[in-house]
This record gives C-alpha cells, sequence and structure tokens, in this order.
C-alpha cells in the first residue's frame, strides 16, 4: 500500500542520516530504492516526497562520483513523468535545494561536464529559484570552479539581490585557489561582517604559495582590525 511504502521510504530515509558519512552504504541504498519499487512516484501521493531525495543527491555531489548526482536526478524525472504521462505538467516539482546540490556536484573537481551545470544554472532561472542566495552562491562557486569563467561568477555575484557571508567566503576562496590573490584580498576588504573563514582562507592560500609575509601580515590584520580570534 502507499502508507506502508511511505513508511518504508521514510525509514530508509532515517538510516540515510545515521550513515551519511559512508558513501559505500549511500550508494546501497540508492539500489534498494530502485529494485524495490520504492523509487515509484504515484502521482496522487509522493511527487510531494520528491524532495526526500535531496540527502541523497547531497552525498553525491560531494563524493568521488559526483555524476551520480545526474543520474538519480534523470532517474527521478523519467519515473515522474511515467507516472504523470496523463498530465501537461512537464517538470517533477523539485526544489530549490535539488538544484543546489546539482550545482555542487558540477563544482566538484572530479566532475567532467561543466556544461551541465551551466544548463542547471537556465533552468534555475525558468523555475524561478535563480534569485534564492544559496543557488546563486552555487552558480558562484560553478564557474569559479571552471578556472577561466571568473567573468560569468563575477556576473552572478554582481547581479545578486542578496548575498551572505557564504557567497562572500565561496567567492575568496574561488579566487584564491585560483591564485587571484589581489582579486581575493579586494573582496576580503569590501566584505561586510568578515568571519574567521574569509581571512583563514586567503592567509592559507598565501601559505600555500610560500608567501609568509603576506600571510602573517594578513593574519596580524585579522586580530587587530576585525578583533577575530584564530581558531
Amino acid at each position: 500500500s502507499i502508507v506502508r511504502t511511505t513508511s518504508r521510504f521514510n525509514t530508509f530515509i532515517l538510516f540515510y542520516k545515521k550513515n551519511e558519512s559512508d558513501p559505500r552504504i549511500i550508494h546501497q541504498l540508492h539500489s534498494h530504492f530502485t529494485t524495490s519499487g520504492l523509487l515509484l512516484l504515484h502521482p496522487k501521493h509522493n511527487s510531494d516526497k520528491l524532495f526526500l531525495f535531496s540527502p541523497l543527491l547531497r552525498s553525491y555531489s560531494l563524493s568521488e562520483s559526483p555524476l551520480r548526482a545526474y543520474f538519480l536526478y534523470d532517474q527521478l524525472q523519467q519515473l515522474h513523468f511515467f507516472s504523470h504521462h496523463h498530465q501537461t505538467q512537464r517538470l517533477p516539482p523539485f526544489g530549490s535545494f535539488t538544484y543546489l546540490f546539482l550545482l555542487k556536484a558540477t563544482s566538484n573537481p572530479q566532475f567532467p561536464y561543466l556544461l551541465l551545470g551551466i544548463g542547471i544554472h537556465g533552468l534555475t532561472v525558468k523555475l524561478g529559484f535563480g534569485i534564492q542566495v544559496h543557488v546563486q552562491t552555487a552558480l558562484v562557486g560553478l564557474y569559479l570552479s571552471a578556472g577561466n569563467m571568473t567573468d560569468a561568477a563575477y556576473k552572478v555575484f554582481d547581479e545578486m539581490p542578496e548575498r551572505n557571508h557564504v557567497t562572500w567566503n565561496v567567492m575568496i576562496t574561488g579566487l584564491t585557489n585560483l591564485g587571484e590573490f589581489k582579486k581575493a584580498h579586494s573582496f576580503l576588504e569590501n566584505m561586510p561582517n568578515r568571519t574567521v573563514v574569509s581571512w583563514t582562507t586567503l592567509i592559507d592560500g598565501y601559505a600555500r604559495v610560500n608567501k609568509p609575509k603576506e600571510a602573517i601580515v594578513l593574519f596580524s590584520r585579522m586580530v587587530a582590525c576585525d578583533a577575530i580570534k584564530p581558531n
């Protein structure tokens, strides 16, 4: 029955939350969802439970096989279309965090297909998620991870109606990883409510490229200017 199936599904989600750091178990859960029929989405009862698959998408996006996040997303889409073949609804009712995790998967160094992330960017705009700060922050990270698309990252950042400290830290981290220390420093200077992560990211970047003087100067400024206690 639907009630029994939903109960089993929720049981496995709870099991996932206790083992989310173990990619082997996560992959086994996905396989079980598929073979047991728990992925089948009843048109009236289970479509609103698509968000429950977000934990699996998140795990795959951060794993050594981030492409699996897209495989799961595609699988859920196909099952949704199959169970809604008599309706005109084109896209499953995924929440914004679904696309957040897909963007994170694309930003993963192990992910080989940047164009998929660009496609997701377009889809988030179409679905109205483009103005949400966590989605736009993931887009900034996506374009910075590409290495040669910093202009796109700047454009997304500049057009954001709202930014939080995570957004600023993603920009500083991305530019530091690209060796763009002057630009990263500029963002740090302009960042409101700087955190220890903001300062430490750039300090660590200088240390990694053998620039100890710059790292020490920045550390001293962190303590003196923002009165931040080092972690």
